[in-house]
């Protein structure tokens, strides 16, 4: 007695079957959707336009839960923080024009000043122009007695280093 001969045909049609059975419960787990993400690196405080963001694909479970989804909620609005190309486009990494930034963001009572550096003020180059630092004063009541204190006001222009 002759051994069967099986068709390749059966094996085929199984590994095909297998194949779109992984790829439709793939889909159900991995459910792709659409978020909205830096084409180029962009700097803080650019006004984000259709050339500057682009939509891509991703696994619904690595969505930030405040990703954009739509590249028409981007246009218009300013970027906050710094993005690199690729970095998803949070709604808490944009402003709206008039209250986006520093002061935006500030407590009541604080407020945020520029300060000039250069190689000497800024610990020989370890604090660069742009990068932000936090100076914090704190005064006693009887210095503030001692001391009279005179307030300036004017353009930030008007001061210089002393």
């Amino acid at each position: 007695m002759e051994p069967k001969k099986h068709s390749p045909l059966i094996a085929i049609v199984l590994a095909v079957v297998i194949g779109l059975m992984v790829i439709a419960l793939l889909n159900g787990v991995i459910r792709p959707t659409q978020i909205v993400v830096a084409k180029s690196a962009i700097a803080p405080g650019t006004i984000l336009s259709d050339v500057l963001v682009e939509l891509r694909t991703i696994p619904i479970g690595a969505r930030p839960a405040d990703a954009l989804t739509k590249t028409e909620d981007a246009v218009g609005k300013m970027l906050a923080v710094g993005r690199a190309p690729g970095d998803f486009i949070v709604q808490s990494v944009l402003g709206e024009i008039a209250g986006a930034g520093i002061p935006a963001e500030l407590p009541e009572g604080h407020v945020a000043l520029a300060i000039h550096v250069n190689q000497a003020s800024g610990i020989a180059g370890l604090l660069r122009p742009g990068q932000t630092v936090t100076i914090i004063g704190m005064l006693s009541p009887d210095l503030l007695s001692d001391n009279p204190v005179s307030v300036m006001t004017g353009p930030l222009t008007d001061f210089g280093l002393p």
